[in-house]
């Protein structure tokens, strides 16, 4: 065991001297609100904190191995920095008008048309606004990009800055298309923002994602999808222009990842559970924090529970919705 490194073992994982020093006394399971039986909106925990957050030096373990040794993917997130700082598309001085219906369409339309794999669209909730954030915007237009397999399955070999440069570029990527999108809104009259990367974002992505039908929560903590399985990454814009809303969609996931146990053998640190546990009031499969986030900021990112989901392999997951409805039909 080292300053910067820990070690894999059959009980799990031994942080580094780093996580052991710097570990908050305050668990981030804790502040992700494992075990609370109310509804509340999440705390900010991780990819954006406050300067004096308990968990700040703990997260700076990941963006100190992302630039010792994988600075081509940590340049991703200062691309997106320097993105956010452009100035949006005025606003246009005429606002086209039409029906929620086929606002929604045209939203969609045009988000595929940019390079989107799949659109939900959603009404924004409260307890999906991080503490300390604002959302005015009644609507979350949802966008999911699809990455690449190989890249992903990097992980599994521990060849880690493959994966991390993947998803760090998909997120470039989904930032971008959500920028665009937010400007061609702005085009037609109406206010909108885009986020593509996790820092610094005000929504809670995952249920919203999970509300608009882009995917179903899986055992690893990730949404899964019939299209892409768990190959996917989120971006979101948010507006008030007026459109049709979607609805979750049971692809039949739940059921499988509670008999199946790929992604709980395979993680190093032994993270994820065999079973749903009460989070903010909502009954849902959970990853512990604590034990996670020590392997994956000292390899500079994971990512080993989405490559072995069976739902990720290509051309499996489709079969897998039709197999899965099936069986919840003939039971």
């Amino acid at each position: 065991m080292g300053l910067l490194y820990g070690r894999e073992t059959a009980d799990g994982y031994e942080p580094s001297l780093w996580h052991r020093w710097f570990k908050p006394e305050v668990s981030g399971n804790t502040l992700n609100g494992l075990g609370e039986t109310s509804v509340r909106r999440p705390t900010r925990i991780y990819h954006r904190q406050d300067f004096w957050h308990p968990w700040r030096m703990v997260q700076d373990m990941f963006y100190i191995r992302m630039v010792l040794s994988n600075f081509a993917a940590i340049s991703f997130k200062y691309k997106s920095a320097v993105l956010d700082r452009q100035r949006p598309q005025p606003i246009g001085k005429k606002r086209t008008e039409a029906s929620p219906g086929v606002w929604s369409k045209r939203v969609k339309d045009y988000a595929k048309a940019i390079g989107v794999d799949k659109v939900g669209i959603v009404e924004v909730r409260p307890e999906w606004i991080f503490e300390g954030d604002e959302i005015t915007e009644k609507y979350a237009i949802i966008l999911a990009t699809r990455m690449d397999y190989e890249a992903l399955s990097a992980s599994v070999e521990r060849q880690f800055s493959k994966t991390i440069y993947e998803v760090m570029s998909i997120y470039f990527q989904g930032h971008l298309k959500a920028r665009q999108l937010a400007n061609w809104l702005r085009k037609q009259g109406w206010d909108a923002r885009g986020y593509g990367t996790p820092m610094g974002t005000p929504l809670n992505l995952v249920p919203a994602a999970q509300e608009a039908g882009i995917g179903t929560l899986g055992k690893h903590g990730s949404l899964i999808s019939k299209e892409m399985g768990s190959l996917l990454r989120l971006a979101y814009v948010l507006t008030d222009m007026p459109m049709a809303t979607d609805g979750p969609e049971d692809i039949g996931a739940d059921e499988f990842c509670a008999s199946c146990q790929r992604c709980t053998d395979q993680c190093p640190p032994k993270a994820i559970t065999d079973r749903k546990q009460m989070v903010r009031g909502v009954e849902r499969w959970y990853v512990d924090f604590d034990k996670c986030v020590p392997y994956f900021n000292e390899h500079g990112g994971c990512a080993i529970c989405l490559a072995v989901c069976p739902w990720s392999q290509p051309g499996v997951s489709e079969s897998l919705v039709q197999k899965m409805l099936r069986r919840k039909k003939a039971a």
